[in-house]
């Protein structure tokens, strides 16, 4: 997801779920997007992997018990 969309789904109320391999723009964008007041997940990850791609899937919705 871009940050555009990002921050659209923000200011529409969303909770969103980001990732990026840079963690010091993805820690900017997550930080822009709580000041509108929403949860946001955020953390570093390769797309490319498909290990992180589980694991920032894991984290955005984590299992129910």
């Amino acid at each position: 997801m871009s940050t555009v969309a990002a921050m659209r789904f923000a200011q529409e109320g969303a909770n969103v779920a980001i990732c990026a391999r840079n963690a010091d723009r993805l820690e900017q964008t997550a930080a822009e997007l709580r000041k509108t007041g929403v949860d946001v997940v955020s953390m570093s990850a390769d797309c490319s992997k498909a290990e992180d791609i589980e694991r920032v899937e894991l984290r955005a919705h984590p299992p129910v018990l």
